[in-house]
């Protein structure tokens, strides 16, 4: 029995234990069965195993869909990041990769709503910023795409030397003004 488990009285949640052992071994698609169990299971939402199962899932969903993403399924990964959102909607790089998951999709609306999301969380996402830019041009909003791409560049953007790249066209079309 861990010091911690012996502090804090945990360790006899037999679905969170054998969660955190899939979990732990990579096996994500287990795991996340295990983590929802016991989120369905317990009613006291201030409990330690609630609080953590919600973690663990949305952790483990959020694996399953970056599987899913470099399988290029993109489907069953916007699935599984969108479980993810809705088990922790707290973490800003949930709503950023669901984000880039409709840009890759062409949904660029819902596109820009997860970015504005992840924004709203981590208002100096710099990342965020850069791909709500893409989905601003890809939508036609070149406004929109030159201001985000200027607060990217406020939060850490720094563009590359000229001499050692090509700028391509979406790129040409955000740094003129509209």
């Amino acid at each position: 029995m861990s010091l911690f488990t012996k502090l804090f009285g945990l360790g006899d949640n037999d679905h969170y234990n054998k969660g955190i052992e899939y979990y732990n071994r990579g096996e994500y698609d287990k795991a996340v069965v295990e983590f929802e169990e016991v989120i369905s299971t317990i009613k006291d939402k201030s409990d330690p195993y609630y609080q953590l199962g919600m973690f663990y899932a949305a952790e483990t969903h959020a694996h399953l869909g970056f599987a899913f993403y470099k399988q290029g399924d993109l489907g069953r990964a916007e699935e599984e990041f969108k479980k993810a959102v809705e088990e922790n909607t707290r973490y800003p790089d949930l709503h950023y990769h669901l984000g880039v998951i409709y840009e890759k999709k062409g949904m660029h609306e819902r596109a820009i709503e997860s970015l504005n999301r992840a924004i709203e969380i981590n208002p100096e996402y710099m990342e965020a910023y850069c791909q709500l830019a893409i989905a601003f041009s890809e939508a036609g909003r070149t406004g929109d795409a030159a201001r985000a791409f200027e607060k990217a560049t406020k939060f850490g953007l720094e563009l590359p030397v000229p001499e050692a790249t090509h700028i391509s066209e979406a790129c040409e079309k955000l740094l003129k003004p509209p």
